[in-house]
Formats: C-alpha cells, structure tokens, sequence
C-alpha cells in the first residue's frame, strides 16, 4: 500500500535553476576528501539542529517547520555520497559525531526522515563496501554502531513501523540490513544486548508469522526477515537462552516458561515456527520469494531443534506427523501449461520433500519417541521414499539428503523397541532388497 510522503504537498518538483545546482553539486561529489566529508557532515548537523529548533518552537504549526524538514531530508539523500568512500569510515566514525547524531534521529517523530537514516546507516554499514577498506580499519564504524547501543535503536525503530505501509517496510528492510551486516562482522555487537536481543528475536519472529494477503506478492519483508531470524538463531551459542516477549511475559525460544509469567502469555518459537509451514501442505502456487522463505523457516527449525528441550516441544506439536505430510505432499496441478509456474512448483516440492527430512533428522537426535512417533505415523515409508531417489543432474543436495535418511535410520535402529524395529527391518526386504542395494550405492 502507497502512502502520500509528508513531504509532498510542498514540493512543486524542481526548477531548472535547481537542475543545474544539482548536476553541479553531483559533479563536484564525484571525487570528495576528507575536509568535504567533514564540511558534509556539518551541513547535516545543522540541518538538524535547525529542524528541531523549529519543530520545538512551532510544535502546533507544521507549516512553519516543514521547509526545514525538507532540508533535512535532502541531506541526509545527499550523505549518500560518503557511502562509496570506505577510506574515510574511520576518521568518520572516530573523529566526528556522524554515528550518534544518525541514531538520535532515529527518534524523529517523521517517519520518513527515519526511514532515511535507516537506509543511510544500511549503507553505511554494507558488509561488501566496509570489505573494500584495504587498510581494514573501515570496521570500526561497526564498533562505534556498537558502543552506541546500536541494537538498541534499532530495535525501539522497527517497533514503531508499520511493515503494511510501503515506505515504512523499506525502512524495515533497511533496519534488518543493518542487522545482517553487524552479525556478518561482528555478531557479538547483537548477542551481547541481551534485552534488546530478546525483543528483537520476538519481533522477529511475530514479522515471519504474520499473516500474508493472497492477493498481493508474497512481502518482501517478510523473507528478509526470515533470513535474519536464521542468522540470530545461528550465531547464538546452542546453551545460551534465546528470549522471547510475549506481553510482559519472558518465554525462552525453548518455550519454556519463566517463573512469575502468566501461562496465556506464553509464546512457543518452535510451535509458531512448525504454524508457518503447516499452510504448505497444500500450497500449489507459490512464488521464488515464498520459496526462499519457506526455506528460511526449515533453517530456522533446525536451528531450535540443536536443542533437547525444543525436540520435546517439536515432538509435542505433532512436528514428526507435519513433517511427514510435507514429505508426501500431493503435487497439486500438475496439468498446468505455465512452464515457469511448473518449474517453481516443481522446486518449491524438492525443497519441502529435502527439508522436511532435515527437519526430522535433528528431531530423532537422542529422542526415542521422535523414532516412536515417525513409525507410528507410517513415516518409514516416506523416508525410505526418499531414499529411493536418485538425483537428476548437477543436484547440490544430491550428497546431503541421503545423509539426513541414513541419520534418521540410524537413529530409529538405536531406539526403537523390538516390534518396532521389525516393521523398519522388513522394508529392507521389499521388492528384491532393493533398499539395501540402494544402501550398498
């Protein structure tokens, strides 16, 4: 959904007087030293101290403060410059006050001047540009983000942006671009805020769970924040407790409660994840970007599942049974003539059939009534189907997906009691051993 800006009712669009300062001013940027970063950011210092003066003196009167929020806006499109010069990041980042004054404007009561800064410190912040520093010393503007509570800004940012309002999701976007490149080069930066960590996997976790409107493409937020989610979960230490808020109640991603919360409080990552890929079972037109999603969600799966505690819940939200019926999943519409839709559907089942059986490899991890439960739920002949398989082409999981099959076997030959066992035995000997010839391959 499109938004009018507030800043377009008093723009009339540019002269051509204003044109050619324009191109002047962008020739003149092409090539800027450090005294034309510094004389940049001076200009926005000023700007902004001038726009909050006025914003101060006619807080009742936004006419009269408008004109200076224009300005301020236009500088901060215009500092866009000083994102291709990692050389100076350092001496920007140590001898000037460009990283604090950014995030105090993130508190700006326009959105769209937040939204500016967000996509002004993504770009800022890109792990590939800061990369390009020979020197190396370019990192340190992630050190200062850091010793400036940076997660923390960021986190009270997002929770104040509307992802349904187009404008305020790229700010979203840009927020969790700034996310993804603090954990590429330094992930302590976020896992050491422990608060705003919590609050921030929540939120997280509520934007990949939200509901999406069919009528619409799949949003663009939604996948980002998918990925992140897996990145967090990632890079956190598999002993260390992940929280979650729900109300005023702290709940564990484990899902394990806190003493004092309140029980309808509670909020399950594992179960809400396991609610994001129910719906799979018979989707039959998905796009690349609810494709890349969905396996964003199985990563972020097998990342909770590293734990024994979220196995127990994995196994008690019927998990083993889900993961199941995404494995058997019906091919929906094959008569289709669209060949681009038949190739997304066609891939979109590949990557549910494959992490699904991932999915279940980590849950059968020291869990006898994970392997109970897969053949109990007829699931042996799900796995050995998958087995059976035999890829097509350059296949990257062609190696991998056999390896997930003979973890769970291995597992179920561990646990299972002697009738049990029987049943897995004797698919070994169907239709001329060709299962144990499929082994031996």
């Amino acid at each position: 959904m499109n938004r009018t800006s507030k800043f377009d009712s008093f723009s009339t669009g540019p002269s051509k007087d204003e044109i050619d300062k324009f191109v002047e001013r962008a020739e003149q940027e092409e090539s800027v030293d450090w005294a034309g970063v510094r004389r940049i950011i001076g200009n926005l210092e000023r700007k902004m101290k001038k726009n909050l003066q006025d914003r101060d003196k006619h807080a009742t009167e936004p006419e009269k403060f408008m004109e200076s929020e224009i300005e301020l806006d236009e500088e901060l499109h215009r500092m866009n410059i000083i994102t291709t010069m990692p050389e100076h990041y350092y001496d920007m980042a140590k001898g000037t006050s460009l990283i604090p004054t950014l995030l105090s404007l993130l508190a700006h009561e326009n959105t769209d001047i937040v939204c500016s800064v967000l996509g002004l410190l993504n770009d800022i912040s890109d792990a590939e540009v800061i990369s390009e520093d020979e020197s190396g010393r370019a990192e340190t503007v992630i050190d200062v983000l850091g010793e400036n509570s940076v997660l923390q800004h960021l986190v009270t940012t997002i929770m104040r942006l509307d992802v349904t309002d187009a404008s305020e999701a790229e700010g979203v976007m840009a927020a969790l671009g700034i996310i993804e490149s603090i954990i590429e080069i330094d992930s302590d930066i976020v896992l050491s805020d422990a608060p705003s960590y919590k609050y921030l996997i929540d939120w997280v976790l509520r934007v990949v769970m939200s509901a999406s409107t069919a009528e619409v493409r799949f949003p663009q937020h939604k996948v980002y924040a998918a990925e992140v989610l897996h990145l967090l979960l990632h890079n956190d230490e598999a002993d260390k407790p992940v929280g979650l808020y729900a109300g005023s109640a702290k709940v564990h991603k484990t899902g394990g409660e806190v003493q004092g919360a309140d029980p309808k409080d509670l909020f399950n990552g594992t179960h809400a994840l396991l609610k994001c890929l129910a719906g799979y079972r018979k989707r039959d037109e998905p796009s690349q970007e609810e494709i890349e999603y969905a396996e964003n969600v199985f990563n972020c799966l097998c990342e909770c599942l590293m734990l024994e505690v979220n196995r127990e819940l994995f196994l008690k939200a019927d998990g083993v049974q889900l993961m199941i019926l995404l494995i058997k999943r019906r091919k929906l519409k094959k008569d289709t003539k669209n060949k681009a839709k038949k190739h997304l559907l066609s891939q979109f089942n590949k990557l549910l059939r494959d992490s699904s059986i991932r999915v279940l490899s980590h849950a059968v991890q020291g869990h006898p009534s994970a392997c109970n439960t897969l053949v109990d739920s007829n699931g042996l002949g799900s796995v050995f189907g998958i087995l059976m398989l035999r890829p097509k082409g350059l296949d990257e999981t062609a190696t991998a997906v056999p390896g997930y099959v003979l973890s769970v076997l291995h597992h179920c030959f561990m646990y299972l009691n002697q009738e049990r066992k029987t049943r897995l035995l004797r698919k070994f000997l169907e239709n001329d051993f060709e299962k144990a010839e499929r082994l031996i391959e």
